[in-house]
Formats: structure tokens, C-alpha cells, sequence
């Protein structure tokens, strides 16, 4: 993303984690400006040892000057 965030503009389901053990796990989204970064906070902790995969829907955020973007990205990361 090369454009800030317009916070009233990020939808609660702009992002979507899935624990291997756990299944998908809600959580909070929230622009943080300073640091330029869309953060996501799971509402519980993943499992010791499992794989997550996050994914973000760009078409679910938008800039301050109203763009959207289109598909998804997404990352996988062990828990230790």
C-alpha cells in the first residue's frame, strides 16, 4: 500500500486469519498512522506450533483520497 489509510474507511472484515489448529480467528483492525501500518489484533492467542495465514482484501480498505484496491494478499507465519 503506498497511500495512507482513512480509518472510517477500513471494514471490519478487511482482514481474515486462520490458524491451522485454530481455525479462523477474529480480531480487531486498526490504522496505525505514525508508523504507516494496518495492524491486526487477533482476539485470542494462536497455538504453540501452528501455521496462520492472514489475509487482507484490499477491496475492504481505502485511502483518504477514497481509492480502493482490488484482490487479496496474504502471509503465512508459524507460531513458536
Amino acid at each position: 500500500m503506498s497511500r495512507p489509510l482513512d480509518p472510517g474507511a477500513i471494514e471490519s472484515d478487511a482482514v481474515l486469519a486462520v490458524g491451522s489448529l485454530s481455525g479462523e480467528i477474529p480480531g480487531e483492525v486498526a490504522w496505525q498512522a505514525g508508523d504507516q501500518l494496518l495492524r491486526f489484533t487477533p482476539s485470542r492467542d494462536f497455538q504453540h506450533g501452528e501455521e496462520v495465514t492472514v489475509t487482507l482484501d484490499l477491496g475492504r480498505v481505502a485511502s483518504t483520497d477514497g481509492r480502493s484496491g482490488s484482490g487479496r494478499v496474504s502471509t503465512t507465519f508459524r507460531v513458536p
